[in-house]
């Protein structure tokens, strides 16, 4: 029976005063609290990781979204079950704790369930989608469920239907309101692109049909258009060139579900050749930038970009601008800066590595040469993620040793990690599927395929990024290293004195010298031996004018330049 406050405090031997209750209720909270943290699992280096799935047979093809509490929710297509595929999903929390049940909960039972997809639905669960053949091959049939934190199912068994007869591979996309729910594109059973928007009770809000955005069209991909619609970009053949090409499009339909743009999509290029393989993200006033891969030249494919605004009429030259000077592979991937602009990573170069640039919402290239951030290790194919400010985490896998490696890199062009990256997982067998989310406060959760006596699992492991928060010594400082790091100095920019935090996994000669723009010293705060180890070093800027400056770390072969920022 619940605590009645009208009953007497003292009535018998067996009752409790409400003080006394309280302090208990409140030991029991912290006695919960201490198990949590002491079952906290989160590994201390990339040697280790946290199980998601190792259910038997395969599971694939992880997405990820931020929980909204430090914590992730992963979601995958699952061959469990007789090698047929279902939709499975896991919550880890900030402590990298599994939530929901060992080896995480069925959201379709339904056979050949494919290419999960979710958002965060505002209230610390996940809208999820999936294309499935419940109606039979090969007209394949679009999903949605929708699974509170606690990993309760919320709408009806196996999810409510977008759409009864969409492509043999839908792929759908799908971006989230919040509490306002989420819009899902996908390619419908003739090819063309359509859209749904859902409400977080499970109600679709447009026309049961679907709103059709074009006739044709190939890998829609979907943003918001910040006014509770979207805007959608694909790719399409062109038949009327001499040699069979392919264009960019783009459409925008509002929150009401109504077309705004026309009817067959807004032509983004036109050029010769092939434009293909389109990305997109919200531009922060109603339009959005979209970048693909184009081959217009004769020589090698390179990233082109434009911007189409709410009306949708493009903002930069026409059939777009050239990003980079760094010819690409396969299809590049974008994140918003935060500022209405993009970083955009891509493979590229005559090493096919991975590369990044930023552009900002006038077409600007803001960094003076595309940044390389990985170095002829045969990388897979890269994402990007936003980091909740104006810079990016991108994370790829290196196929010559079998690692995941990321990177973060700030809005003006600075590393966070080493230039060859931090390590995020080690031995994970052939290339495969990974996916990553932050809740923006420098702490990154990652999913990935790891292939493990024939069978693939999913797992994960998190970084931090130094300096992002507000300790200058972060918690992925306070663990034992693998590789020589310094983190950005915080705080950034400062006055008159900041701090600097690095890590050594051996012993070195440690040289810490501060340089001003000009290249000259004007300090020196290291020039020692030191042990492995962790050390953070002041420095007092008080005799030297505002402005930009850099420091350098040289620790044996070791040497790493970061800069920072004088404010008076």
């Amino acid at each position: 029976m619940p605590y009645q406050k009208t009953l007497p405090k003292q009535t018998t031997q067996c009752n409790f005063s409400e003080e006394i209750m309280k302090a208990l209720l409140k030991i029991l909270f912290c006695f919960l609290l201490l198990i949590q943290i002491c079952f906290a699992q989160w590994p201390q280096d990339s040697t280790s990781k946290i199980n998601v799935c190792t259910a038997p047979s395969d599971q694939q093809f992880p997405a990820m979204v931020s929980d909204g509490e430090g914590g992730s929710i992963i979601v995958w297509q699952d061959l469990r079950n007789n090698n047929i595929p279902n939709i499975y999903a896991q919550r880890i929390d900030s402590s990298g704790i599994a939530r929901w049940a060992t080896n995480g909960i069925l959201i379709s039972s339904i056979e050949r369930s494919r290419h999960p997809k979710l958002i965060n639905d505002g209230f610390g669960g996940a809208i999820i989608t999936w294309f499935d053949f419940r109606n039979g091959w090969p007209n394949s049939s679009v999903q949605a469920q929708r699974v509170n934190g606690n990993g309760e199912i919320l709408w009806q068994t196996n999810g409510v239907t977008l759409a009864n007869a969409a492509n043999s591979w839908a792929y759908p996309e799908i971006i989230g309101y919040g509490s306002e729910g989420a819009i899902v594109t996908w390619i419908g059973v003739n090819g063309e692109i359509y859209a749904m928007k859902i409400d977080t009770a499970g109600n679709l809000l447009w026309p049961a049909d679907s709103v059709m955005l074009a006739p044709t069209g190939g890998l829609p991909q979907i943003a918001h258009d910040d006014s509770g619609g979207a805007i959608v970009c694909w790719f399409d053949y062109d038949f009327s060139q001499p040699i069979t090409s392919t264009n960019v499009f783009a459409q925008r339909v509002d929150s009401e579900g109504n077309v705004r743009w026309s009817p067959t999509g807004v032509p983004i290029c036109l050029a010769p050749d092939y434009q293909h393989q389109p990305d997109l993200v919200s531009d922060g006033a109603g339009g959005a930038i979209i970048s693909w891969l184009d081959g217009r030249s004769d020589s090698a494919n390179y990233i082109y970009a434009q911007r189409i605004d709410s009306q949708g009429d493009t903002c930069w030259l026409a059939d777009g601008i050239q990003i980079s000077n760094t010819k690409g592979y396969y299809r590049p991937i974008i994140a918003a800066d935060g500022n209405g602009g993009m970083i955009i990573t891509w493979m590229g170069g005559t090493s096919e590595d991975v590369y990044v640039q930023h552009i900002d919402t006038s077409g600007t290239i803001l960094w003076p040469g595309d940044i390389r951030v990985s170095h002829n290790t045969d990388p897979h194919i890269p994402g990007i993620i936003s980091d909740g400010t104006d810079g990016a985490i991108i994370f790829w896998e290196n196929q010559t040793d079998n690692k995941i490696k990321a990177q973060h890199i700030s809005g003006d062009g600075i590393l966070s990690f080493p230039v060859y990256g931090k390590t995020v997982a080690t031995d994970i067998g052939s290339g495969g599927w990974y996916a990553a989310s932050t809740d923006g406060t420098g702490k990154v959760i990652f999913a990935w395929e790891e292939t493990q006596s024939y069978n693939i699992n999913i797992y994960s492991h998190r970084i931090i990024v130094p300096g992002f928060i507000s300790d200058v010594l972060d918690e992925q400082l306070e663990h034992s290293f693998l590789e020589f790091f310094v983190s950005q100095n915080y705080p950034n920019p400062f006055n008159p004195s900041t701090a600097i935090s690095f890590a050594l996994p051996k012993a070195s000669t440690v040289e810490l010298k501060i340089f001003n723009l000009l290249g000259q010293e004007v300090a020196t705060l290291l020039n020692e031996e030191k042990t492995s180890g962790i050390y953070q070093v002041e420095f007092d800027a008080s005799t030297l004018p505002s402005g930009v400056y850099f420091y350098r770390l040289q620790a044996g072969d070791f040497v790493q330049t970061k800069k920072m920022i004088l404010l008076r």
